[in-house]
């Protein structure tokens, strides 16, 4: 497993894999992530994995920096790299399969008819793409409850707009080799292909957001009618 770590900011710190979209360096991400976690390091406040890296925030008042007598960057960074290899050979837990509902009603898919003709394609190409893909959950970020997922196939790997624009709750969009949902109405640059009426963050409700790193997506195209429906319901 090869990591560096660095400081980020004076109650945090920064372990930095390969700097790359792939499962393979995903993988230990989360690997270090539930070691980190089942090796509970007194202080360690919150441990939030990325594509490619872990931030670890503490609180400096609770890490028991006495044992060595050094400064507290360095004591964490020994204790990280002093994880047992029975602790690192963890696997990452296994993935939550979600099926998430999705119109792609020209209604509701606000950006699908001009990607279509902008890439010689059909809307029809684009929404089964997507549909037929089976995305990960990389990390949480940007809003609460906004889930970054990989990777877009090539046929649908569109460019970021090139002005933000008012999006609203539950557009789901991609950019890149990324996919992604708004989980509430905001400003956004992505490519719109639909809406889901699934609520994806409550703060009222533990673990507040619908989506957690690791999970698998599958979008499962619905009617018009389904989708006022769902979104009728109560969550």
């Amino acid at each position: 497993m090869t990591y560096t770590i660095s400081r980020l900011g004076d109650s945090a710190l920064l372990i930095q894999f390969p700097n790359e979209l792939s499962d393979a360096v995903f993988e230990q991400v989360m690997a270090m992530t539930s070691a980190l976690k089942l090796a509970q390091i007194t202080g360690i406040v919150d441990i939030v994995p990325a594509y490619c890296s872990i931030a670890v925030y503490y609180n400096i008042l609770h890490l028991k920096t006495f044992e060595k007598n050094d400064a507290t960057f360095d004591w964490l960074s020994k204790k990280i790299k002093a994880l047992s290899t029975p602790l690192l050979a963890v696997q990452a837990p296994i993935s939550r399969i979600i099926d998430v509902p999705v119109c792609y009603d020209a209604a509701l898919g606000n950006d699908l008819d001009r990607l279509a003709e902008t890439h010689q394609t059909t809307p029809e190409f684009i929404i089964h793409t997507h549909a037929q893909t089976n995305y990960r959950v990389y990390m949480m970020g940007f809003l609460p409850g906004f889930a970054y997922m990989g990777e877009n196939p090539a046929g649908i790997r569109f460019p970021r707009k090139g002005a933000p624009v008012s999006v609203k709750s539950g557009a789901v969009a991609v950019a890149g080799l990324q996919a992604g949902i708004y989980p509430t109405a905001s400003q956004g640059g992505w490519q719109v292909l639909g809406h889901t009426p699934i609520k994806l963050f409550d703060p009222t409700v533990a673990p507040y957001c619908f989506f957690q790193p690791n999970d698998r997506v599958n979008f499962i195209p619905v009617t018009l009618d389904q989708f006022r429906t769902l979104i009728s319901q109560p969550s």
